[in-house]
């Protein structure tokens, strides 16, 4: 258990790191990627970076299940933290299923695309509802239960609150809003995990 526990804390960093330099070294590569009107999802038919969009997505996705696989025996304490666990998992899934499913294969890419972003803060809302036991202390919960709902709230509002002052922005300012509330969930998890006692 420890060995899976540590694994899944250094796969939980490794995640956010590859997810978040891979989608803007992406923007780099593509001559036609704009954050005033694209969504990050048109990168993964991008000619210039679709490759390494789609494949460090489906990367991202499958280290994020390694993340939750490590996770589980110190959060699926009860009803709530094992509907967490179950959330997440299927939202790194998701996540993974977004890289192979691109915005070429409509519906599919939306139903994977709108499980990760709306599975996984699911996931971490639930762990904060759970008793406080395994790493899920207070702290934990307090930390959820803000993560979790500040994200969903990150994705609806955004986008018209930036349109309404002015600010011209695509679907990819708000989808890269929720990733790193999300992204810093999941390494403030991942230092947890790492450094719990047994």
């Amino acid at each position: 258990m420890k060995m899976l526990r540590i694994i899944g804390g250094l796969s939980g960093l490794a995640c956010t790191v590859l997810g978040t330099v891979m989608t803007f070294y992406s923007t780099y590569l593509s001559r036609r990627f704009s954050w005033s009107v694209n969504a990050i999802s048109d990168l993964g038919v991008d000619p210039d970076a679709a490759v390494v969009f789609n494949s460090s997505i489906i990367a991202t996705g499958i280290l994020f299940i390694v993340f939750v696989a490590g996770l589980y025996s110190g959060v699926a304490v009860g009803r709530w933290g094992k509907a967490g666990v179950l959330s997440l998992f299927l939202g790194g899934v998701s996540l993974a299923l977004a890289g192979v499913f691109t915005v070429a294969y409509v519906p599919h890419h939306i139903i994977v695309a709108s499980g990760y972003f709306i599975l996984v803060p699911l996931g971490i809302t639930f762990i904060g509802s759970s008793r406080a036991a395994g790493f899920v202390s207070e702290n934990v919960r307090v930390v959820s239960l803000i993560s979790g709902p500040s994200s969903i709230i990150a994705l609806i509002v955004t986008l018209p609150v930036l349109n309404t002052l002015g600010i011209r922005v695509g679907f990819a300012v708000p989808e890269m809003a929720e990733s790193m509330i999300l992204s810093a969930w999941t390494v403030f998890m991942s230092l947890k995990m790492l450094y719990a006692r047994d």
